[in-house]
């Protein structure tokens, strides 16, 4: 479960330097909430609503969520974060499975002769099939 500060409890941090241009909205906490997380969703940074749909890493579940926290109308986002924090936790997803590799020296079973790992072939092609999502950490030489 997530936990988000009230919109009084820690101003965004553009807000307060806003402030001076009377440009101040509390619509900003749910934009920056966006940004963040769109970022932690996807690994990219994210500035708009419409490019959302564009980035195939965010689950769709999270689609309306991030469009309306980023949506260039200020008047059309939550109106704070308490509001976008109740519109959050509905939000259904689905694990993920995945699977991270560290298959440092295990690509050939021996340097000089450079023969294939035997089953490494079978064992990638197991995790294809069973993992939604493999990350693989190797050294080239």
């Amino acid at each position: 479960m997530m936990s988000f500060l009230s919109d009084t409890d820690c101003p965004d941090p553009c807000q307060w330097h806003m402030k001076r241009c009377a440009l101040l909205s509390m619509r900003t906490i749910p934009f920056s909430i966006g940004v963040v997380l769109s970022q932690m969703l996807s690994g990219k940074l994210v500035a708009s609503s419409e490019d959302v749909k564009k980035i195939k890493e965010i689950p769709v579940g999270f689609y309306n969520f991030l469009e309306r926290c980023l949506d260039p109308e200020p008047e059309l986002r939550f109106s704070s974060a308490r509001e976008a924090k109740r519109n959050l936790e509905i939000i259904q997803t689905t694990a993920v499975r995945a699977i991270t590799l560290d298959i440092e020296g295990t690509l050939i079973d021996n340097f000089y002769e450079k023969n294939q790992r035997p089953g490494l072939y079978d064992f990638i092609e197991f995790c294809m099939e069973y993992f939604s999502r493999i990350f693989i950490y190797t050294t080239f030489i």
